[in-house]
Order: structure tokens, then sequence, then C-alpha cells
């Protein structure tokens, strides 16, 4: 069940955060100094990697495979290290 999530970049966990905590695309978008066009293709693209049909799909997924990352972001818990990408070489 892991393989998939090496899959995700910084960026794409960043948002992932941001999504579990109920922000839109414009809101993520200001908070990262990036575009809306930019969040939107990584949500997708988190879309995709999770096989999800939706954000709330998505979070459900997220919920079952990485439960300590989406309990941190739910509790507001921004800790570096759970954003990090996971090393695919182990």
């Amino acid at each position: 069940m892991i393989s998939f999530l090496r899959k995700f970049s910084l960026r794409e966990r960043e948002v992932a955060y941001w999504i579990i905590r109920g922000f839109e695309d414009k809101e993520i978008a200001k908070m990262l100094g990036i575009s809306v066009w930019t969040v939107n293709r990584h949500v997708k693209s988190a879309l995709r990697i999770l096989g999800a049909r939706n954000r709330a799909n998505a979070v459900a997924i997220l919920a079952i495979v990485m439960p300590q990352f989406v309990s941190d972001a739910m509790s507001g818990t921004n800790s570096e290290s759970k954003l990090k990408p996971i090393d695919s070489n182990k």
C-alpha cells in the first residue's frame, strides 16, 4: 500500500495537508506562494496517484494509509518531517 506514496512530491504532500484541513485551492495557493493553477495541478496529480475520485475520497484513502499524517493535519500540527518525500531507496 505504501508504494504509491513514494510518488508524492513534497509540494503534493503540502497541498494534501491543506486539503485535509479543508482549504480551497485559492487559499492554498496564497499560503504556498504559488498559482491556483499550480495548486489544481498538484491536487489532480495527488488524486491520480491515490486513485481517488475527489478530495473527500483522497482524505479517506490517506486516513487509511497515512493515519498520523491526517491526524496531524486535522489537529493543525505542521511537522516538517511529515511533509518530506518518502525515500524510495528504502
